[in-house]
């Protein structure tokens, strides 16, 4: 995750020296263009410095969450019962 200690310190690593050559030595026309070029740079920037959003869980936590789910589904329906279709008439109740 992306502490704001760190946040600021990356903004201001890479606003100030952009801002610096924006108005130094980019011609007035251009500014626009190299502003939204930096500005997707900045967005990489963040997206790699934060990491992923997903939480992954170790290898035991998965084994244990795939077991519970199958033995909660064993539970609910006994191997090789089928679900009974003979409430379902297909045609609307009057």
């Amino acid at each position: 995750a992306l502490s704001s200690p760190l946040f600021f310190v990356l903004f201001f690593v890479f606003r100030i020296p952009v801002q610096f050559i924006q108005f130094g030595f980019i011609d007035e026309q251009l500014q626009i263009p190299f502003l939204s070029v930096a500005g997707l740079c900045w967005t990489f920037i963040l997206s790699v410095a934060a990491g992923s959003a997903k939480s992954y869980n170790s290898s035991e936590e998965q084994i244990a969450l795939q077991e519970n789910a199958i033995e909660g589904a064993r539970k609910d329906q006994p191997f090789g019962s089928t679900v009974s279709t003979s409430s379902f008439s297909g045609a609307p109740s009057r």
